[in-house]
């Protein structure tokens, strides 16, 4: 594992299917690259609730919900980084 470069300091980013897998690892990523703040979405409660750091919120969301996107959005309108690893 190479070693953390800061490249995502002070950055906002938000990870879909943040609670497993891939998009899991990715936002311990961007945790240990610097990121500010990481929205992590998923549809999984109980597994988005196992990510502790004081830099992530956790939103329970269904990405197909057109209406709660919107207010995600709405809600962190100044994010830096989207990766968007659900579907």
């Amino acid at each position: 594992m190479a070693s953390p470069t800061g490249r995502l300091s002070g950055k906002r980013c938000m990870v879909t299917a943040a609670a497993q897998g891939i998009g899991r690892a990715t936002v311990e990523a961007f945790l240990r690259e610097g990121a500010a703040l990481v929205v992590a979405v998923d549809i999984n409660a109980e597994k988005l609730n196992e990510l502790t750091s004081d830099r992530v919120v956790r939103r329970v969301l269904d990405v197909r919900d057109g209406e709660g996107i919107k207010a995600l959005a709405m809600d962190h309108p100044d994010i830096d980084v989207l990766f968007n690893c659900a579907g």
